[in-house]
């Protein structure tokens, strides 16, 4: 379980570098997560309130295998009084993510993230992020440790 918000300003379309301080947004949201062991699936459900100001739940539906993860994520909020093609539009898409690991002679923790959606819409986004906290410390927590401690590679 956990807690997560973002505030970020708009960048400037014609300035390298420039943003837009008069426009802002912001995003604040409860996530959960839960694996399973075999097969190793990752579910997390996010609640809260999305960049377009919209109120909702993201749910994302991940399969890990060696470290490499093919998952979904399907967004439903509240987009009623928007207008055009935002209005009653609930956002989805796929993703995978590859541990750098398999490209250098060490191992390392680095991942490479590519996602696709249907359209580039900021219903049900929350800002881009370079790790979820939870992703970076399962391995740590009491639980997995217990699991896997007598497991050998």
């Amino acid at each position: 379980m956990g807690i997560g918000g973002d505030y970020v300003w708009k960048r400037k379309p014609d300035v390298f570098l420039g943003i837009r301080k008069d426009w802002d947004f912001y995003d604040f949201y409860v996530s959960a997560y839960y694996m399973t062991r075999k097969p190793q699936l990752l579910f997390s459900v996010k609640a809260g309130r999305f960049l377009a100001g919209d109120k909702g739940v993201r749910i994302e539906v991940s399969r890990i295998v060696k470290g490499f993860e093919v998952g979904f994520w399907y967004t439903y909020s509240d987009t009623s009084d928007f207008t055009g093609p935002n209005k009653n539009y609930h956002d989805k898409g796929v993703f995978v993510r590859i541990p750098l690991r398999i490209f250098n002679l060490r191992d390392v923790k680095q991942i490479a993230s590519f996602s696709l959606a249907p359209w580039s819409r900021d219903i049900g986004q929350l800002a881009g992020r370079p790790f979820d906290l939870y992703r970076k410390i399962y391995e740590k927590l009491p639980f997995y440790v217990k699991q896997n401690a007598a497991e050998k590679e």
